[in-house]
């Protein structure tokens, strides 16, 4: 096996282990603040030098394709095994959402590598961040954003898609652990994509590696002041300035890009500015408990689950 799929397979491996043990042991409550420092710090980094490594190989449309086949088969199928019951409680449902966490990888690095082959010329690396970037922002932070939608809507939804960042307790779960944040797919996926074609295009691949790990983690202290942020931001603007000495824009495409720049942002002002959708009517029978403040993310954030109460796999802490 070549090396970048090694450490990727590897790397998977022991996130899984870890989050199984987390499930089963208990943290002393002095202890709490530093272990999830740590523990997310390690299940954020890990899985963004994973991304990096396997993307340096060289990617065709079968590997591609098998990946994400074979990520959406273990990680939906195992995620239906674990929530439907049929293996009972314990450490044989923490060892399949384990691995079906596994698989979330999968199928986003392989449907990210299948976009990377969209990208003919790496002048397109610009446009294509600048949009994500906003276009993120635009769904995670405005109140018309389909981020906000889902989170009112269907909390539920997140949690059976994302990337699930555990977190340790002062008392074991004795199965899953319980879940202190989510990454939406949309993250990993764009973020498989950029670096296969930064390796592609043969740029700064590596360096973007370095700087966005610490990019993405002390970026990730917004989630203390807002309900959900926008991961692909600190992305998709780690990608431009690491390799923005590598592009070679002529006049036409440096103002085509100035412009759709503007667009992007008149669209986030817009989205800004109206006022945010009511929340949709009860049905006759239904009971809806309001927390104190949205703690489900939407698919390109994450965002920190503070309740204490244990929750199944994929559920959220706050039920609509």
């Amino acid at each position: 096996m070549r090396n970048g799929f090694a450490v990727f397979f590897v790397t998977l491996l022991l996130l899984a282990l870890l989050r199984i043990v987390i499930g089963f042991v208990s943290v002393p409550e002095g202890l709490i603040l530093p272990a999830s420092l740590l523990i997310t710090a390690l299940f954020i980094a890990l899985p963004i030098v994973a991304v990096f490594k396997v993307a340096s190989e060289e990617w065709s449309s079968k590997l591609a394709a098998a990946f994400l086949i074979a990520g959406l088969v273990v990680h939906f199928g195992l995620l239906f095994v674990v929530r439907s019951g049929m293996l009972g409680e314990g450490l044989l449902p923490a060892i399949a959402t384990a691995i079906g966490q596994s698989g979330f990888f999968l199928w986003c690095v392989g449907l990210g590598a299948m976009i990377s082959f969209l990208l003919k010329d790496k002048n397109l690396l610009i446009p294509v961040s600048i949009f994500l970037v906003a276009f993120d922002i635009f769904l995670v932070l405005t109140p018309i954003g389909i981020t906000q939608q889902v989170m009112q809507q269907a909390p539920g939804v997140l949690p059976a898609v994302a990337y699930n960042v555990p977190r340790v307790t002062s008392e074991a779960t004795g199965g899953p652990a319980q879940a202190f944040g989510y990454v939406g797919p949309a993250d990993f996926l764009f973020m498989g994509m950029f670096f296969v074609a930064l390796h592609r295009f043969k740029l700064r691949a590596r360096d973007t590696a370095i700087w966005l790990i610490p990019a993405v983690l002390i970026y990730l202290l917004l989630i203390l002041v807002l309900p959900a942020v926008p991961l692909l931001v600190p992305i998709g603007l780690t990608v431009l300035m690491v390799n923005w000495r590598e592009f070679q824009m002529t006049k036409e495409e440096k103002l085509s890009t100035a412009v759709v720049a503007l667009v992007l942002v008149a669209v986030i002002a817009f989205g800004a500015t109206r006022p945010k959708p009511p929340a949709g009517p009860l049905k006759p029978g239904d009971v809806r408990v309001v927390p104190e403040s949205e703690d489900s993310l939407g698919p390109t954030e994450a965002v920190p689950v503070p309740s204490q109460t244990p929750s199944a796999p994929g559920s959220t802490p706050n039920p609509p």
